[in-house]
């Protein structure tokens, strides 16, 4: 009995020993140790490294699971681990983030394992912090990423703390780099790389830099959210050429802009290869659309007789291997439908053993050219039609003269002389009206606006129709305001107008009607009122009246001979002079015609010709 007394005070000794050397040892050790329940895994015991190591106070360790503190950055996947140390008794982690107390992360070597304490299983955890050793590794492995021989210079940049890593090649290209940092034009825009490139699927990006007379191409690659890194390649020479080619073009370009002609080129097949900017405007097409698509699909050329297609012009110029002109009357039809009259020819491209390999069209806008042609018929058409009359008058009344049934009548011949001498007059006043109107429409007439009297004018032209207002009775009234008396105007034109519209106002008003003129500023403009009590025009002739030769039916008894040309004269000289001409009419009631000028004058043009 006392025996096993002194045996059981001996083992108690011993044990206190042990324990006691335990703790020393647990208390200076250099690692971090903890301590946890094997049934629960709350934390029962833990070190004072471990304690400095984290920044937890051992009461926030004490009676909490082992994942409640924070220690591990995946609380799931550490219950797991803690089920599997229990089925094994031992786990292992090589490298294990922890975070500290103060949120920071660290790298440390994990190991776990079971033990007996006085018959009680516990786990003993020993942590290693080997946060410096895995960010040597790291730099270890980076710069191993880097090519030891590459010719090109490479920088690395963190996100916050700037260049990072800079190799020879770019250290010998930019010394001053070290110094500037991140003022450098070759990361100047590192921030925007970083912000572009985070969170998206792109892992490159690329851009064109100059420094110091040299062009590099930068390819800018996200290694990580916090790393960028950036591969210079020396394109100076390439960009010498390029400038080289985009100089020659541009001189080309220029050439090609330069010429009022549309030049098309096509290849072999027919596909558009070059389109310049007046085919652009002639065809309606951009050029980026025409490039590399069939020419007929661009250019409709047609006959404009019978509406014949040209679709094979431009096999046949390859074919025929020669100079094809463009038939006369050939029209354009542009994207929109519109018909422009054209001109020009297409020319072979010449290529090896004299064959053709593509064609050149040169075509320009022959609007001006097909109008002149169109007046000249139009023109010689209706000088036939309008001086048959006079002309019929003047040979049957000279065929009378010379009659030996009237030799002996003074009084016959002398009327057939005054007919004659009637046709003649029209005849002459046609020809000046015709020569008018041509003139109107081929452009070639002149405005030479001078400060002119418009109330002069009227009471001018008035004075040269008084007779035939008082042969008719007709009531005339005038009134002239005298703010118009200063007008910049072409008082040839003026008079012109004056001169119709009186004229067809007394022409068309019955015995005893009424006749208006006024001429006023008012809102700063020259007015023109000319009003009648006459036939007035018809409710189906009003948007035919300012046209070419049209009379109303209900004037051609009144006035058999008129020409239909005095308010298509009027018309066209005012819109091109730049005022505007309107009309109130009632059949039977009369006519109010109003013309109007802008104060500031009419519009100058100077040509060849003058209206008479």
């Amino acid at each position: 009995m006392l025996g096993d007394f002194f045996k059981n005070k001996l083992g108690e000794k011993n044990l206190e020993i042990s324990e006691n050397r335990y703790r020393r040892v647990f208390e200076a050790a250099q690692d971090g140790i903890l301590l946890l329940d094997f049934q629960t895994g709350k934390i029962i015991d833990v070190n004072k490294f471990l304690i400095d190591m984290l920044g937890f106070t051992k009461d926030e360790f004490l009676t909490k699971h082992v994942w409640e503190v924070g220690l591990f950055k995946n609380e799931a996947e550490q219950k797991e681990n803690f089920v599997t140390l229990q089925e094994k008794g031992y786990v292992r982690f090589e490298n294990l983030p922890l975070e500290t107390k103060d949120k920071k992360l660290i790298n440390v070597e994990f190991v776990a394992n079971t033990y007996q304490v006085n018959g009680t299983t516990v786990i003993q955890c020993n942590i290693r912090e080997i946060t410096e050793r895995v960010r040597a590794e790291g730099k270890v492995k980076w710069l191993a990423s880097f090519p030891e021989q590459d010719p090109s210079p490479i920088l690395e940049m963190e996100k916050d703390a700037g260049i990072s890593y800079i190799n020879p090649v770019a250290l010998k290209l930019f010394p001053e780099i070290d110094d500037l940092k991140m003022s450098h034009p070759y990361v100047n825009e590192s921030e925007k790389f970083f912000r572009d490139l985070n969170g998206t699927d792109k892992s490159v990006e690329r851009r064109e830099i100059q420094i110091d007379g040299n062009w590099y191409l930068q390819d800018i690659k996200y290694t990580s959210p916090d790393h960028i890194r950036i591969y210079g390649h020396d394109i100076t020479e390439l960009k010498n050429i390029e400038y080289k080619l985009a100089a020659g073009k541009s001189f080309n370009d220029a050439i090609l802009s330069s010429i009022s002609e549309a030049v098309i080129v096509c290849d072999i097949e027919g596909k558009i290869k070059l389109f310049n900017r007046i085919a652009e405007q002639l065809s309606g097409v951009p050029a980026s659309e025409a490039i590399g698509i069939q020419y007929h699909e661009v250019l409709t050329l047609v006959r404009e007789s019978d509406g014949a297609i040209y679709s094979e012009f431009a096999s046949k110029v390859i074919a025929e291997n020669r100079i094809i002109r463009l038939e006369k009357q050939t029209l354009l039809v542009n994207k929109n439908g519109t018909k422009t009259p054209v001109a020009g020819s297409a020319s072979p491209i010449p290529g090896i053993g004299g064959t053709a390999f593509g064609c050149v069209f040169a075509i320009y806008d022959a609007t001006r050219e097909h109008d002149i042609d169109k007046a000249k018929t139009e023109f010689v058409s209706l000088a036939s039609h309008q001086m048959r009359t006079p002309l019929t008058a003047i040979s049957w009344y000279s065929e009378l003269l010379q009659s030996v049934k009237y030799l002996a009548s003074v009084e016959k011949r002398g009327q057939f002389a005054q007919e004659i001498n009637i046709a003649s007059k029209r005849m002459s006043a046609l020809v000046n009206s015709l020569l008018n109107v041509s003139r109107l429409e081929m452009g070639t007439f002149t405005i030479e606006p001078r400060v002119i009297n418009p109330l002069e004018i009227a009471k001018l032209n008035l004075d040269t129709l008084r007779l035939q207002v008082e042969l008719k009775h007709l009531t005339l009234k005038e009134e002239y305001d005298p703010k118009a008396n200063s007008f910049l105007g072409d008082s040839n034109l003026l008079e012109i107008i004056f001169q119709n519209l009186l004229t067809n106002a007394i022409k068309y008003t019955p015995d005893g009607g009424s006749l208006t003129i006024t001429v006023k500023n008012e809102n700063a403009l020259l007015n023109i009122i000319v009003s009648d009590t006459g036939v007035g025009i018809p409710q189906k002739d009003r948007d035919k009246i300012f046209g070419k030769l049209y009379r109303s039916d209900n004037v051609k008894g009144l006035d058999p001979g008129g020409s239909g040309l005095g308010l298509y004269i009027v018309h066209e000289i005012v819109q091109n002079s730049g005022g505007s001409i309107r009309f109130e009419s009632e059949e039977g009631k009369g006519s109010t015609f109003y013309v109007t000028f802008p104060m500031t004058g009419m519009v100058r043009k100077v040509e060849s010709r003058m209206i008479t």
